[in-house]
């Protein structure tokens, strides 16, 4: 037969084990709870991020090989489906989180990355670099004022830049150098076009007969004969 004070152990070992599993389940499922998407990692990241979580998705995908941030960029433009866009990207090992405004699905305003805190073509550079990651496009037509911090008036549009990917030049001024040599070059060289100039016909000179009309042609022939046949005349009857 067990002694009381044993019995009580026993139920005090049992009680601690009991709160420790439930100790570790609540912790669990409140892990599984806060496991965050990209939007809301880049928002508690940067604590400037603009408030996005009322924003609609357009579209959300996976940086990979057969998916790269070039055929991502072109997909943007060929589907045009917002007037004011924001991209979320960020690498597999959270190495890289950004953000970036696109217009009309045309032109890239503006770029930002979390950490390092890096702007613009640079920003923009380090995103599109990302081989393995994830991305989310937001339409924020409706939220212009909550994306205006990413409004750096950058101007690069996306034809070029993902045409130059995956090496990007230096800056955008050679980017956009590059983008207008490889247009001049597609649309070959020009031929000039001489310019003729008609040579008129030389002038035919007409003879008198051609001038007159033939019925004045006529009379005059018949005044000649009648001035020849009086001629005649006056020389038989001298």
């Amino acid at each position: 037969m067990a002694s009381p004070l044993g019995a009580q152990n026993q139920n005090q070992n049992q009680h601690q084990l009991s709160n420790q599993v439930g100790t570790q389940s609540t912790q669990s499922t409140q892990q599984a709870a806060r496991v965050p998407d990209l939007a809301d990692q880049i928002r508690e990241d940067d604590e400037e991020a603009p408030d996005l979580s009322a924003v609609p998705e357009i579209e959300t995908g996976r940086i990979w090989e057969q998916r790269s941030t070039k055929e991502i960029l072109m997909g943007i433009l060929k589907a045009k489906k917002a007037e004011y866009a924001v991209a979320l990207l960020a690498s597999t090992d959270g190495s890289v989180q950004g953000e970036m405004l696109i217009v009309k699905s045309v032109v890239i305003h503006g770029a930002k990355l979390v950490d390092p805190d890096l702007s613009g073509y640079e920003a923009l550079k380090v995103m599109l670099a990302i081989p393995h990651g994830t991305y989310t496009l937001l339409d924020v037509s409706d939220y212009v004022d909550q994306a205006q911090q990413l409004e750096q008036g950058l101007n690069v549009r996306i034809t070029p830049l993902a045409n130059a990917l995956p090496n990007l030049p230096d800056s955008v001024d050679d980017l956009m150098g590059a983008s207008n040599i490889s247009r001049i070059r597609s649309k070959g060289p020009v031929d000039l076009e001489t310019e003729q100039v008609p040579v008129k016909p030389p002038k035919s000179q007409t003879s008198l007969r051609e001038k007159l009309p033939s019925t004045k042609i006529l009379v005059l022939s018949g005044l000649t004969v009648l001035a020849l046949i009086m001629m005649l005349v006056v020389l038989f009857t001298r």
